[in-house]
């Protein structure tokens, strides 16, 4: 395991960030470590004793700040970052971080238990693979598609385009774009 601190309140932990947040007390419960591995790591202190502002913190997963990074919305179904199906039970779970309940199904087909924060972040130590992420849209073809399926089979039909539906030409490119109309040429 790599780790770069940055400064006693975040650092990195192979690739992802975290953060110090006040704690009410020495406890670790809501902390991302848990006590599972924080005292074989070197990471910074979160006992107030032990650090230069005197606080209790724990860490958690750095919020995203990337803002193309669509919000995620638990009203909608969700998956693992790695693509495995969960089913959430619930999503105000009365605890300061891990308020959201839910079972993932494993790669055995069992539904494993398990706590997120609210925008998705999974609660045990640096495993990025089981953030909850919404399930992407299904693509739906462009109404076009199947014309341009059948022009690549067939080259020898012509085929039209049109940027408004009304002012069609011969379209001789054999290349898709997804602003313009296609047609058999009649």
């Amino acid at each position: 395991m790599t780790t770069q601190i940055t400064n006693e309140n975040e650092f990195n932990l192979d690739g992802v960030d975290y953060v110090a947040v006040p704690a009410d007390s020495d406890t670790c419960k809501p902390c991302a470590f848990n006590w599972k591995a924080c005292h074989t790591l070197n990471l910074p202190r979160c006992i107030s004793e032990t650090r230069k502002d005197k606080r209790n913190v724990v860490f958690i997963h750095k919020p995203s700040m990337n803002p193309l990074a669509p919000p995620l919305d638990l009203t909608r179904p969700v998956q693992t970052r790695s693509g495995l199906p969960v089913r959430i039970l619930c999503t105000d779970r009365k605890h300061e971080e891990l308020k959201v309940v839910g079972l993932y199904l494993n790669s055995s087909g069992v539904e494993v238990p398990e706590l997120w924060t609210t925008d998705g972040t999974f609660s045990f130590l640096a495993d990025v693979s089981l953030d909850l992420v919404n399930v992407p849209e299904p693509i739906e073809p462009h109404v076009h598609a199947e014309i341009i399926k059948d022009w690549a089979d067939n080259p020898s039909r012509v085929v039209e385009s049109s940027p408004d539906g009304k002012n069609w030409r011969t379209d001789w490119t054999l290349q898709w774009h997804p602003q313009l109309q296609y047609r058999f040429k009649k």
